[in-house]
Formats: structure tokens, C-alpha cells, sequence
């Protein structure tokens, strides 16, 4: 609480001082945060909403890919040594190498519908593809765990009883895994949201990320607009994060009924 409520209180602070020497005040700090709301009401929200949609893809991909690992040694070696490569990798060089690619593809179809999303934009694919490579092995270390403890007796029921590999997947590893799946896609749309050295380098004109806005503001001092974008921001997390208890506790209630 100390750690994060410290940095907080220096937000709430920062909007709301006016004047020399400078005092805080309640309505410049309201004038701030309505100001900047109303000019970047929809950047926002678009960053928010690539992030859990990131979020949520990396999570089911790093769900099949422990579930594939699980009994195969040579693929649990390949997947982990990708996972590793990836963790490692400096994002400036993901997000240089991810143009550089985007560019390869831009000039063999200068036209065509790839170019449009990968390069002209407006087009969240590109922060995807990065986000999702920097967020995968997060993902994929919080779900390994609970994909591997999974009992043996019941993959072996399972196939007995004719499960094919969909049926298996749908029906024994989904139910057994879908809460840690929905936990490791919160962890990686968070950790999304907070991206900004790869993502800097491969976002389309029209779809930047909220914090590479926050980035390039702070190249000119922590202003009483940064802190109100920042706070905007932190208050716009904990709705979605408010949101998702509410959705929670109501199929639980559901699920009981």
C-alpha cells in the first residue's frame, strides 16, 4: 500500500496545483481531468480493449501450447525454448524486427489487405503481434503449473472413452483450466497496457497505445495534463477490473443457482 499509494497521492497532487508558489485546488485538478478526458475519450478505451483482446488470445495460445507440451518432450523442448528466446529478447528488438517484417510484407503487396493492417493502418494487429510476443511466456509460465498438474487418470478416461484431441481439449482440459486462463489474460492485457518499447516501434497511424501517448508527454516534464492522462488511465483499469469481479461473482451465483 505504501509502494503504490505514494505514487498516487503524488498524481492527485501534481493535477491539482495552480498558482505561485503553487497550491492544490479541487476544480483545476476537476478542469484537468475533464479536459484531457474529453480530448482523448476514445484513445483510451481503443487501448484498453487491444490489450484485453491480446490479453485473452496469448492466454488460450499459451493454454495449448502447455497442453501440447504436457506428453510430448520434444515439442515441451521447443515451446519453452521459444518462450525463452522471446522473454529475453530486448523489446526495441522485437519491435524492429516486427517492422522490419511488416515492411517485407508491405513491399511484396503494396495493396493489399495486409498492407492495410500491418502498415497503413488504423489497425490494432500490429500492437498484437508484439504485445502478444512480449506477454506469451508470462502467460505460459502461470498456466504450466496448472496444465501439468492435471491428473494423468483422466487424460487415459477421457481417451478410452473415444475422446479425440478437440473433445479432449473442449471437454477435460478447458473446464479443469479456465479460471487460471482467465487470470494469466488479465496478467497479460496488464502488462500490455504497460508496454511501450516495442509497441512504439510497429503501431499504425490512427492506433497508438494510451502509454505511448504517456511516454512522449513526459519528454516535456510530469505536467498537470500527464497526471491527469495517468490518472485516467488507472481509474479506466480499475473499472475493467471492477467489471470483471462483477461478471464473476454473478456466474458464480448463476452456476450455483
Amino acid at each position: 500500500l505504501v509502494l503504490l499509494g505514494l505514487p498516487l497521492f503524488a498524481l492527485f497532487w501534481k493535477v491539482g496545483l495552480t498558482g505561485y508558489p503553487p497550491e492544490w485546488d479541487g476544480a483545476t485538478a476537476l478542469r484537468f481531468l475533464r479536459a484531457e478526458a474529453m480530448l482523448f475519450s476514445g484513445h483510451l478505451p481503443r487501448s484498453i480493449g487491444t490489450g484485453l483482446l491480446t490479453g485473452m488470445l496469448i492466454a488460450m495460445l499459451g493454454l495449448v501450447g502447455c497442453w501440447l507440451a504436457r506428453e510430448s518432450t520434444w515439442f515441451r523442448l521447443f515451446y519453452f525454448s521459444v518462450l525463452t528466446w522471446a522473454w529475453v529478447l530486448p523489446a526495441p528488438i522485437v519491435g524492429i524486427d516486427v517492422h522490419r517484417i511488416v515492411l517485407q510484407v508491405k513491399s511484396a503487396w503494396p495493396d493489399g489487405m495486409l498492407a492495410e493492417m500491418l502498415y497503413h493502418g488504423p489497425s490494432p494487429l500490429p500492437l498484437v503481434w508484439v504485445q502478444g510476443i512480449r506477454t506469451l511466456p508470462i502467460a505460459a509460465l502461470l498456466l504450466w503449473p496448472v496444465v501439468r498438474l492435471m491428473p494423468r487418470e483422466l487424460f487415459d478416461d477421457a481417451r478410452l472413452a473415444g475422446a479425440g484431441a478437440l473433445g479432449e481439449f473442449a471437454h477435460l482440459v478447458w473446464p479443469l483450466t479456465w479460471r487460471a486462463t482467465f487470470g494469466a489474460s488479465f496478467v497479460a492485457s496488464a502488462l500490455c497496457l504497460g508496454e511501450v518499447a516495442a509497441s512504439v516501434r510497429a503501431e499504425t497511424p490512427g492506433w497508438s497505445s494510451f502509454t505511448t501517448l504517456l511516454f512522449e508527454r513526459m519528454h516535456y516534464g510530469v505536467e498537470n495534463s500527464l497526471a491527469a492522462l495517468s490518472l485516467l488511465m488507472l481509474a479506466s483499469v480499475g473499472a475493467v477490473v471492477f467489471l470483471a469481479v462483477i461478471i464473476r461473482n454473478v456466474s458464480r451465483w448463476i452456476f450455483k443457482s
